[in-house]
């Protein structure tokens, strides 16, 4: 079956995050699992691509992508069979370092 919910700038962000996660997570993720979270720098690097706090607007710190977008990160995420919440909250709640009121 066809799916006609993602365009090819969908998919451009798919490969994306494929190859960020092969290369950057599935060597590293049974040590993540047994410490209960990624490193630090993880999250850093997740900043760097735009897609920590996905969905929270840029104005606020976030990645300002799409809800197609971050649908396309957690079906990532579950086709490699990868925990979600060791990364659920970071990509979705995570706001502005700025410490001045918004």
């Amino acid at each position: 079956m066809q799916r006609t919910v993602f365009d090819e700038d969908h998919e451009s962000f798919r490969k994306m995050i494929r190859d960020f996660i092969a290369k950057e997570v599935v060597p590293v993720y049974p040590e993540w699992e047994a410490q209960g979270h990624p490193p630090r720098e993880f999250y850093r690097r997740l900043g760097e691509l735009g897609v920590l706090g996905i969905q929270v607007p840029e104005q606020y710190g976030g990645g300002g992508l799409s809800n197609a977008q971050a649908r396309v990160l957690q079906e990532e995420l579950i086709n490699l069979k990868l925990a979600a919440p060791l990364f659920g909250m970071g990509l979705s709640m995570i706001g502005p370092t700025d410490p001045t009121p918004v």
